[in-house]
């Protein structure tokens, strides 16, 4: 998240709620220390995170009004844990895709690897006074996470302050690292972040006042509620929903005063990306599958046609019809019986009574 407060709060030597300026270590994880490898892209700001290399770019089904289907599944798995570790919290998944699309567009669009690492590192501005606005933060991590050994930064796809994380980060895709750039890992630090105060979330002042930890903007509130509220209905929110979130705005990282709830050492692993269905045929085929590819897009897998077959009549040097089958023969006339005591088949005489 961005850390904004306003000019004369600026002046102040420490910001009431911003975290003390010393890198605590999370217990139980360790976290992922900024690979020398690491080199900016070509747009200069973002690098390259090497610990995406390591996983499979895997395609997941999207979510509600386009969510990446990877960010899904994060969001999915961390409101998972959250009610295996705090179920009295009731943290949903939308209000962490809310956040999600509000802090970096659920990370730049889900450019994330099968394992949940972002394919670059997602960057706040150094917040060393440049920008109007922005506060001056002095680095807490010596640059570990931020990559700034002076200032510090916000970091990752749920936008952490590196202090903040060193206080909620969690190791959400069971992998031994706590790492804010690992969107399995931030969610579920968002969801630890969002629950510390020990509210239960179904109470809307509660959830509120957990939205107001990440960032102290009531602008920034209801821009979250609006995408949580969206994706949890599957309608858009309407321009009205969504005032602008001004750079005026006091919004500071969040207090360390609340403890998050403890995780426990076991915790399951994310749901592995289903299966690719088999490709679609149609019984009797005789025209083959084929795989059409347009730059730029994924593969679109053509199915099997089948073409029925169609007899034509015959116009020239057709064989003569087949001959008209038979009449059946008719059935013979069968003669009355004779009546009892008298001779088979005999006939009175005209004129003489039946006997």
């Amino acid at each position: 998240m961005q850390v904004r407060i306003t000019a004369q709060e600026a002046a102040q030597p420490t910001p009431a709620g911003v975290v003390a300026s010393a890198l605590r270590p999370v217990p139980g994880y360790r976290t992922a220390p900024e690979p020398a490898a690491s080199a900016p892209t070509a747009g200069g700001d973002a690098p390259v995170n090497p610990a995406a290399l390591v996983g499979d770019v895997v395609q997941f089904a999207p979510g509600p009004l386009g969510i990446p289907g990877i960010m899904l599944n994060a969001y999915k798995h961390a409101a998972d844990l959250m009610a295996q570790i705090q179920p009295s919290c009731g943290l949903p998944w939308y209000l962490l895709a809310g956040i999600g699309k509000i802090e970096s567009g659920h990370a730049s669009g889900g450019a994330a690897d099968s394992r949940g690492n972002t394919t670059t590192k997602i960057l706040g501005p150094v917040l060393d006074g440049h920008l109007a606005g922005n506060a001056v933060i002095t680095d807490t991590d010596g640059g570990a996470l931020d990559g700034h050994a002076s200032y510090d930064r916000a970091v990752g796809p749920m936008q952490f302050m590196p202090g903040t994380w060193s206080h909620y980060g969690a190791d959400g895709n069971n992998d031994g690292t706590a790492d804010p750039n690992n969107v399995y890992d931030a969610a579920f630090a968002a969801g630890r972040l969002l629950c510390a105060a020990g509210s239960n979330l179904s109470d809307p002042a509660a959830t509120t006042g957990a939205i107001l930890t990440y960032n102290h903007s009531m602008a920034y509130v209801k821009n979250v509620q609006a995408w949580a509220h969206a994706y949890a209905t599957g309608a858009y929110p309407t321009p009205s929903e969504l005032p602008p979130i001004s750079p005026d705005d006091k919004a500071i990282d969040a207090p360390d005063g609340a403890e998050p709830a403890p995780t426990p050492e076991d915790l399951p692993d994310p749901p592995a990306p289903a299966a690719a269905p088999e490709p679609e045929t149609l019984p009797g085929t005789d025209i083959p599958a084929t795989t059409v590819e347009v730059p730029g897009l994924p593969p679109v897998q053509l199915p099997k046609i089948e073409m029925p077959k169609i007899e034509l009549p015959c116009l020239f040097n057709c064989p003569p019809p087949p001959p008209p089958a038979p009449a059946p023969a008719p059935a013979p006339e069968t003669a009355p019986s004779a009546p009892e005591g008298g001779t088979p088949g005999a006939a009175p005489t005209p004129g003489q009574p039946a006997p």
